[in-house]
């Protein structure tokens, strides 16, 4: 059973809203004309090969990437710019593929990779106070069951399962409408995975969007309400519930137009 291990997906009642719009964005040389709709308290996966653009889609939509045409609706705004720190403003968050190069800080502590997102929340004046960040940290590691020496314990020495659950805990605390997750299990053992599978239907359950980055088939089964499909660039295809299945997807994946 390929969901055997997934936490259970309720159904969805009713069409939720959309919480985050792109039309039809661009990166240049990357992607082309996509087009992507992320719903309140949905799952959605975003499939395909190596290379299909996927990554690059979804740092455009961080403002991680500067889009070339298109705009992004949030929250009722529209914004034909996005750069990381307005995207944080406006309650997204990205949960980076690469979690050692690109998202922890590794010789810094537990506590100052969770807050690092957030400093607002740990700061008065320009002073870090780090008596709140240690309490966050504290709240946080019991929150996500993070295996460490403490607050102040090194995120070099931690697991990699474990590593991820304090990038998680830091995006979640910031991301107050979509989070994006790239890859979010990979390079985590058996037991961190079910433990991210959990936090993610977790915190859609509370009304985030979140978008799943997947070279998994059985993720993209066992969590997934919508996935998109992209090929060299190009969104070629959306199956919705109840559509999901393996053949269609890497027939999608593997062609360049939609049928």
């Amino acid at each position: 059973d390929k969901t055997a291990h997934f936490p259970h997906k309720a159904p969805v009642a009713q069409t939720p809203p959309d919480v985050l719009t792109a039309t039809p964005e661009s990166v240049k040389g990357r992607v082309h004309n996509a087009s992507i709709e992320l719903r309140a308290g949905e799952i959605t996966a975003l499939s395909g090969m190596v290379g299909a653009g996927r990554t690059e889609l979804a740092m455009a939509l961080f403002g991680g990437l500067p889009m070339s045409s298109g705009q992004i609706a949030i929250g009722g705004e529209t914004f034909r710019k996005m750069t990381p720190s307005l995207a944080i403003e406006k309650g997204i968050g990205l949960l980076t593929e690469d979690r050692k190069g690109q998202g922890l800080a590794m010789l810094m502590d537990v506590a100052t990779n969770i807050s690092a997102s957030d400093l607002n929340s740990v700061s008065k004046s320009g002073w870090l106070n780090h008596s709140a960040e240690q309490d966050i940290a504290k709240s946080e590691i019991e929150n996500y069951r993070i295996a460490c020496r403490g607050p102040q314990g090194a995120v070099l020495t931690m697991s990699g399962g474990n590593q991820q659950k304090v990038l998680v805990a830091r995006w979640a605390r910031t991301s107050k409408k979509v989070i994006i997750m790239d890859e979010p299990t990979r390079g985590v053992d058996v037991g961190a995975k079910a433990e991210i599978y959990r936090i993610m239907r977790e915190l859609a359950a509370k009304g985030l969007a979140v978008l799943m980055i997947s070279s998994e088939m059985p993720e993209v089964f066992g969590l997934a309400y919508r996935v998109f499909v992209m090929r060299e660039g190009v969104i070629t295809g959306e199956r919705g519930a109840g559509q999901i299945d393996e053949q269609r997807i890497i027939q999608l994946a593997t062609q360049k137009r939609a049928s």
